[in-house]
C-alpha cells in the first residue's frame, strides 16, 4: 500500500477520505486559527479513522513568529491531541512553519533562527512528537 498524505483541513473530506483508505495516513493539516472548532471537529474523525496528524503553529493570532510563540501553541496541540484525546504522540507532526528567508523581508530576518530553535524546544519538551517544515 502507498503511503498517503490527506490535504485537506475540512473535516467532512478528511472523514471521506479515511473511509476510503485501509492503511493510517497523515492528515495534513489541524491548527487553532478559528480557536480550534475544526480541529476538535478534526479530531473526533480521527477517533473513529486512526490517523497521524500534521499540526501547524498557527493560532487565533496567526502564525507564530517566535520559538517561545511556535512552543506555546506546539504545547497546546500537544496537551490537545494527549490529554483531552488521549492520541499517541508518536502519531503528532508538528510543523513550526518559516517564512523564506530568501523573502528580503527585512523583518523575518530571524526566521529560520526562531524555527529552529522552537524545534528544539518541542523535541526537548513534548517527548514523543515528531517535527517537519
Amino acid at each position: 500500500m502507498a503511503p498517503l498524505v490527506i490535504d485537506s483541513t475540512d473535516p467532512e473530506t478528511v472523514k471521506i477520505s479515511l473511509e476510503r483508505y485501509s492503511g493510517k495516513p497523515i492528515i495534513n493539516s489541524v491548527n487553532f486559527e478559528d480557536g480550534g472548532v475544526k480541529l476538535h471537529k478534526m479530531l473526533e474523525v480521527v477517533k473513529e479513522h486512526p490517523a497521524c496528524v500534521i499540526a501547524l503553529t498557527i493560532d487565533e493570532e496567526g502564525m507564530a513568529q517566535t520559538a517561545e510563540k511556535k512552543f506555546q501553541i506546539a504545547a497546546r496541540l500537544y496537551n490537545t491531541w494527549v490529554n483531552e484525546y488521549h492520541f499517541k504522540p508518536e502519531d503528532l507532526i508538528i510543523d513550526t512553519l518559516t517564512f523564506s528567508i530568501g523573502s528580503g523581508d527585512e523583518t523575518l530576518t530571524n526566521a529560520a533562527i526562531e524555527t529552529l530553535e522552537a524545534v528544539k524546544m518541542i523535541k526537548e519538551n513534548l517527548k514523543g512528537v515528531k517535527t517537519t517544515l
